[in-house]
């Protein structure tokens, strides 16, 4: 039987993976040995269909609604930080209704959106557009980016 030799260096990167791997285990909800993490229903469903959701710096969750695709909503966790108990508010609607763009968080809090592959009204024709829109949830307004 040839006996194999793993140099530290592999070891040291085994160790790694294992640690990030357990790390995320406990952090989604689920034990080393494998079990599925459950989901928890909200107790205050959004009140419109959710398309992209966004973490803020703050800690709230910004949501895309789609009827009829410019508005926004926002879920607030309640005092003791669950989204479960949490609140849903609404936000400005965007300038120009899109779906499918590409979106970013900024470590200043506002958030950046820029494209889409629907835009306009109804969002039933494709349009590729390059144009974008800026969101500052201190003044709770859009923006739009050239």
């Amino acid at each position: 039987m040839k006996r194999m030799f793993i140099d530290s260096a592999s070891r040291l990167r085994f160790a790694s993976a294992l640690k990030i791997a357990l790390t995320c285990a406990l952090l989604l909800g689920c034990s080393a040995l494998g079990e599925a993490a459950t989901w928890t229903p909200l107790t205050n469903p959004a009140p419109d269909s959710v398309g992209t959701m966004m973490l803020l710096t703050d800690g709230t969750v910004m949501a895309q609604g789609y009827t009829p695709g410019d508005n926004w909503m926002k879920l607030t966790p309640d005092a003791n930080g669950s989204y479960i108990n949490g609140t849903w508010s609404a936000l400005a609607s965007m300038g120009t209704p899109r779906l499918y763009f590409a979106s970013h968080v900024l470590p200043s809090g506002k958030v950046w959106l820029l494209g889409g592959e629907y835009t306009g009204a109804g969002l039933s024709t494709r349009t590729d557009t390059n144009t974008g829109e800026l969101y500052d949830p201190l003044s709770n307004s859009w923006s739009s980016i050239t």
